[in-house]
């Protein structure tokens, strides 16, 4: 293909009750869908991760809330949030926009997340109709 040619990682839309959608918000919350959540064990509070080398986060069930674990809290029926702003300002992580996670992995109940494989998930602000 022609080096004019970007790729699109996004893919297809699926199914609700199929899609694993993660998102990291300009505000620094990570937010989740109830799949993801029950994948990684329902937990009350998460250990977050990062490698610099690979640019990736990875999320832990905590058992238990703790000093160092960030609390999941409900949000809405079917979502989760975890407030990871003093994570994102250690790393240095600061999203210009939300991003969305192209393939978020769960294995062994752990959530590997890479910065490097996201999209944009916000939504263009609407103009107001001329009166």
């Amino acid at each position: 293909m022609d080096r004019d040619f970007e790729k699109f990682i996004g893919g297809p839309n699926l199914p609700a009750q199929f899609r694993m959608r993660v998102t990291l918000t300009k505000t620094r919350v990570l937010t989740f869908n109830r799949n993801v959540f029950c994948e990684i064990g329902k937990p009350d509070a998460v250990y977050l991760y990062f490698s610099r080398t690979h640019d990736a986060i990875a999320v832990e069930p905590a058992g238990g809330l703790r000093n160092d674990a960030f609390p999941v809290l409900a949000k809405g029926p079917s979502g989760y949030r975890v407030n990871v702003a003093p994570f994102c300002r250690h790393f240095n992580i600061v999203p210009d926009e939300t991003l969305r996670f192209v393939d978020p992995n769960v294995r062994n109940g752990k959530l590997l997340l890479k910065l490097r494989q996201t999209v944009s998930a916000t939504q263009p602000r609407r103009r107001k109709a001329a009166r």
